[in-house]
């Protein structure tokens, strides 16, 4: 069972390690290349929703 573990830890490090290798951490390289525009879009969303209510919530 322990064999079993480390081998499948090793996979997950050989493929972190590949997925770095490929992703781009340059400066040349936008943002909006490595961060989709719907998770971005959906963060700034849940940020002004959260004004909001904080805001109906302190200037009653």
């Amino acid at each position: 069972m322990a064999e079993t573990h480390e081998i499948l830890f090793a996979l997950d490090a050989h493929d972190a390690r590949k997925r770095l290798e490929k992703t781009p951490l340059s400066p040349d390289v936008p943002f909006l290349q490595l961060v989709p525009l719907w998770r971005i879009l959906l963060g700034l969303g849940l940020l002004a929703l959260n004004a909001w209510l904080w805001g109906l919530l302190l200037f009653k």
